[in-house]
Parts: structure tokens; C-alpha cells; sequence
């Protein structure tokens, strides 16, 4: 399937799925795959960092030409760093569902020039963010035209949001978000997917912290005992808030990606610990080793699957700032950003049973589920509907310019099992199966 065309379908019966459906939407992947590729070349070849807003309201306004061509009222939400678009597309069907991808990229401008779009033999396409995540942000545009042009459009209501701030996030970002999942029965992230028909099943919550130290300043020599160390203090805080992290598999040496291949370990997300905590940067108001110090900080996240784990980290956090070792200092903790995790609950495991069988049955393929450490804007619908993550295009080698890149053979089959998805969530919701 290197030219992405090529739809090999077991001929198996697909609960939910008619076979003439599967056959409609397999041929039309195969035609549609020229005008996919332009699609993402006109969007790789326009350079849309976060933050560029000249580039991101350029692609505004091809996203917005696309999705009106579907029949989507579009709408556009502009701030000083992008252009967030919103696709509305009405259907024949009972469910709701939001779609969620990004057109920003990490890449300033001028990468273009040092790593033009170009598609190789293998079906592998290369650019600035080709793989994350335009070439999910393309796929979205045809999986929703293949919905409506093949399958009758069944769905009440498919919304499309394309993330002008997705690599950094944003206020507005959340607001838009959240507000497309409180209505949505389904929401599905296409974005960066898995090898090997892998989706991530789960992700975790990250909460922010900045610690604070307070203490009393004085001459290290003369007044060590009328001086207080926000330093020391620190070091003690750090210590006792690192303790509350899972412990790690092992030696990080035997846990690197050259070493987990010489084992024949597949990563698929299964060694990350439990809960991490990272201190990312510390600081102090001193430069002079001969003055103790009267202020240090540090700026701290905590991962976890689980709200429990954020909850119980963050309790802990919280006292252990409430009691100091270092007499005459104080700790304070300052909330910062927090995602909540990515919970695989009782209706999305139902919603990934049903691709999991349509999976199997079209393409006699298993679907591996994989966990993630990262965040995406899928944390934050899965607070308000069942949220199913890395259903698109897959990719490897994300926010690395000259290996990054979107497997275009794996347009076909993913477009073809994300369409059926939704025809038979529809079927099953008209006939009272959830």
C-alpha cells in the first residue's frame, strides 16, 4: 500500500458495517489519494509555527475554503498567536461527534527551505509538520467528504476543529475545546497515530506547581545564626516532593530506544512510571556564595493516568510546603497549568471494542493500544465525553525536522475504518446498542 490507494479487506462479514459500505469507501480512497496529497502539500508548504499568524490565518482560510465545499458552516476564532477554525457539518444520523486537529507546528519559519515537502517510494511525506500533524489535519477534510459523498452523512452533527495552538495551548484553545465536547456524544483526536494500527488508549494528566521559598538574608560567615536558607529549604521541599514519583523500571541507559530494540522491546508506553515528577527549573535570588539566601523557587510538574494520583501528589505537595525544615524560611505553592488525564472509561472502551472489530474483520489487523505521557487537547474533552485518540494518518519522529514524517500508506485503511467508526456508531445508537 505505499501509494496509500490500496485497500486490502478481508472478506470476513463486519458487524455493524454492510460490505457494499466498506467496498464504497475503500474505492473512494483510492481516488481520493492524488487530491490528498495536494491537500497536504498546500499545507505543509505554508509555514505555520505557533505563533505565526500570518501563517495560521493562511490556513485558515484554505481550511475554511475546504469545509464550506463539504456543506460546513465555518467558523473562524483569530487571537494574537493564530486562527482556530470550526467545521459544522449537519447529517442524516443521531450522533454527535467533534473531530479535533492542529494546523500549528514547532517549527519556525525558514525550515521549509531546509526540508521542502517531498513524498518518497515508500509513501513516507516529509516538510515541517507534515507528520504532526497536517497530515491528519488533510485526512480530517476526506474522511468528513467521504462520510457525506459515501455513507449519507450519518451522523447528527460532525464537528471539525482545527487547533491553532495546539504545541503550546492556549485559554482560548481550552475554551474552544471544551465547548465542542459538552455537546458531543464522541470526541475522537486525529492526531499523531500510532504504527502498526496503534491509537492511544489512555493519557496522562499533568498538573503545574511554582514553590516558593522565603528565608532571611545575611552574611554567611557573621550572621549564619540570624539567617535563614531559602536554598536549604528548597533542597528539603525538592526532596520530599520527589519522593511522592512512582519509581523508574531501572538504569535509564537500558530503557533508551537503541537499547529497547536490542532487547526486541516494543514501547508502546507500558514502561512509563505511574507518576513522574519533574523539576524543571530552579533559581534563587543569589549569585554570591558568601550571602545566604532569602528567596529560591522552583517549577515543578507531576504526571499521572489517574484524577486519584493528580489528587493524592497534589495534597501531599500542599502540606509538605505547610511544614519547613529549615526554621525562619516559609513555602508557598502556586498552581499552574493542569490537564486532567485521559481516562479510558466505560463508553470509550466501547467506542474502541468497535473499531478494534472493524479493524479485524476489514483488514485482518489487531489494533494496539498504546499509553502516552504527553498531553493533547483529547485531556480535555475526555473531562465532558468519551474520547477515542489517534485515529488518523499515522506518523513517526514528531518535532524532529529532517526525520519526521506521515506514512501516506496508511490514508486508505485509516480513512476507511474511521468512516465505517462512525456509520456504525450511528447504527448502533438508532437501534438503542450502546
Amino acid at each position: 500500500m505505499a501509494d496509500g490507494r490500496t485497500v486490502d479487506r478481508d472478506p470476513r462479514a463486519m458487524a455493524d458495517v454492510p460490505a457494499a459500505l466498506f467496498e464504497a469507501l475503500a474505492a473512494f480512497a483510492r481516488a481520493a489519494y492524488p487530491r490528498y496529497v495536494d491537500d497536504l502539500r498546500a499545507l505543509v508548504e505554508i509555514e505555520s509555527g505557533t505563533g505565526d499568524v500570518e501563517g495560521s490565518a493562511a490556513i485558515a482560510r484554505l481550511l475554511g475554503q475546504r469545509l464550506a465545499a463539504l456543506g460546513a458552516a465555518v467558523e473562524t476564532h483569530a487571537n494574537a498567536r493564530g486562527t482556530h477554525v470550526v467545521g459544522r457539518l449537519a447529517g442524516r444520523g443521531a450522533g454527535r461527534y467533534v473531530w479535533l486537529m492542529h494546523t500549528d507546528t514547532v517549527y519556525p519559519r525558514g525550515s521549509l527551505a531546509r526540508q521542502p515537502f517531498r513524498v518518497d517510494g515508500s509513501g513516507r511525506a516529509f516538510g515541517p509538520g507534515a507528520g504532526d500533524s497536517k497530515a491528519s489535519a488533510a485526512f480530517a477534510l476526506f474522511a468528513a467528504e467521504a462520510l457525506v459523498a459515501v455513507a449519507g452523512s450519518p451522523f447528527g452533527e460532525l464537528a471539525l476543529y482545527f487547533d491553532a495552538e495546539e504545541e503550546g495551548g492556549s485559554d482560548d484553545e481550552v475554551a474552544l475545546v471544551e465547548g465542542l465536547a459538552r455537546t458531543a456524544d464522541v470526541a475522537m483526536v486525529l492526531d499523531t497515530a500510532r504504527p502498526a494500527w496503534g491509537i492511544v488508549a489512555r493519557r496522562k494528566g499533568l498538573a503545574g506547581y511554582r514553590l516558593d521559598v522565603r528565608g532571611l538574608a545575611g552574611h554567611a560567615g557573621n550572621a549564619a545564626h540570624a539567617s535563614a536558607s531559602a536554598t536549604l529549604e528548597l533542597v528539603h521541599q525538592l526532596h520530599a516532593i520527589a519522593s511522592l514519583a512512582s519509581p523508574p523500571p531501572g538504569d535509564p541507559r537500558d530503557f533508551a530506544p537503541e537499547a529497547l530494540a536490542a532487547r526486541g522491546v516494543v514501547d508502546r508506553g507500558q514502561l512509563v512510571p505511574d507518576v513522574t515528577v519533574n523539576v524543571g527549573a530552579i533559581g534563587s535570588s543569589n549569585d554570591r556564595v558568601n550571602v545566604v539566601t532569602d528567596h529560591a523557587w522552583a517549577e515543578i510538574e507531576v504526571r499521572a493516568w489517574t484524577r486519584a494520583d493528580l489528587a493524592r501528589v497534589d495534597a501531599a505537595i500542599r502540606a509538605r510546603a505547610a511544614r519547613v525544615t529549615v526554621p525562619g524560611t516559609a513555602a508557598t505553592v502556586t498552581a499552574g497549568l493542569a490537564y486532567p488525564p485521559l481516562e479510558m472509561t466505560g463508553r470509550a472502551a466501547e467506542v474502541v471494542a468497535r473499531y478494534k472489530a472493524i479493524v479485524r474483520a476489514g483488514f485482518g489487523a489487531e489494533v494496539a493500544e498504546w499509553s502516552a505521557g504527553g498531553v493533547t487537547v483529547g485531556n480535555f474533552t475526555a473531562a465532558f465525553a468519551p474520547t477515542v485518540d489517534a485515529l488518523a494518518v499515522e506518523m513517526r519522529h514528531e518535532h524532529d525536522l529532517f526525520h519526521e514524517h506521515a506514512d501516506l500508506s496508511t490514508f486508505g485503511p485509516r480513512l476507511v475504518a474511521l468512516a465505517a467508526l462512525v456509520a456504525a456508531e450511528d447504527a448502533a445508537l438508532r437501534g438503542g446498542d450502546r
